[in-house]
């Protein structure tokens, strides 16, 4: 397994970003992640938010190059491990980032869990940690920072990007430029004010798949297929989701037509809110692969 230089991060999802490691297709590479935070608060109990404001954070670890991945191709990427590496998260009740909840918010704080056991004690309720990658992506066509997502992936905030997953990401840059970061203990959908923070090691196996790609991200995971779709609001990127998986499916079975798969998608698909916090918001429309088991990417 070949093991990122765990000094190395970038802030930008940037097709000019220098590589750090160069591999073949079908490698695993493992990626040392700081939290958000760029490790700067972990001493700390309770702090004020306001004191990171100014400060680059979300850091990813890389990026990758992957030896033959061009544009119009897709970077498949297997999850095959996250481990969290803090002993306590940590999670923002940040005014400046919460805007619309703001008259539920009388503090301006990081709060510190401790993990044991693989569990976070969240104010004596015990949370049993399901870690992933906030942050996994590709070099975006233009640079854009790791706080923002699109069609390259980047801060989508999905959780199931968890081990055992595959994430099918469209590549816009020789070499795709895989980077990943921001590692969640645990979140819930829409992410409403932040994940569990904390410092991780993710295992990603790179494989590139030449001439086939997708518009928007797609997850594979035991029993459904998504696409993650990231937009101004959340209807519009759920109406872009729902249509993705449609035309995904359409392209690769003929199963049904096109009007019977929507009767099936609205029975056996639901749309979900993976974040609704940051620059865009983005959402998820998946299906159970029962709908056509036969299907892959």
């Amino acid at each position: 397994m070949i093991k990122v230089d765990p000094t190395k991060h970038t802030h930008w999802y940037s097709p000019w970003n220098v590589p750090v490691a160069k591999v073949d297709s079908g490698e695993t590479v493992s990626f040392t992640c700081q939290d958000t935070w760029n490790d700067v608060m972990v001493d700390t109990n309770t702090i004020q938010a306001r004191a990171m404001h100014g400060y680059p954070i979300n850091p990813v670890n890389g990026p990758v190059y992957v030896n033959g991945a061009m544009p119009g191709d897709t970077m498949k990427i297997t999850i095959e491990d996250v481990r969290v590496t803090s002993d306590a998260t940590l999670i923002c009740n940040d005014i400046q980032v919460c805007k619309a909840f703001r008259k539920y918010i009388t503090d301006d704080e990081v709060v510190k869990f401790p993990i044991k056991d693989g569990q976070a004690d969240m104010f004596g309720v015990k949370v049993d940690l399901k870690p992933f990658p906030g942050c996994l992506g590709v070099a975006a066509a233009e640079r854009m920072s790791t706080l923002d997502q699109g069609r390259h992936g980047g801060n989508m905030d999905c959780k199931y990007l968890t081990k055992g997953s595959i994430l099918y990401l469209p590549v816009f840059a020789p070499g795709g430029l895989v980077a990943t970061g921001d590692i969640h203990a645990y979140q819930g959908d829409g992410e409403i004010v932040g994940g569990l923070e904390v410092a991780g090691e993710v295992d990603l196996k790179l494989e590139v798949i030449k001439g086939i790609t997708e518009p928007w991200p797609i997850l594979e995971t035991n029993d459904r297929w998504y696409a993650i779709v990231s937009d101004d609001t959340l209807e519009e990127a759920g109406f872009k989701a729902v249509q993705c998986i449609q035309e995904f499916i359409l392209k690769r079975t003929d199963r049904y037509t096109p009007n019977h798969l929507m009767l099936m998608l609205a029975e056996l698909g639901d749309v979900e809110v993976c974040q609704m916090v940051d620059t865009y918001m983005t959402m998820r429309f998946g299906f159970e692969k029962r709908i056509a088991p036969e299907l892959t990417f």
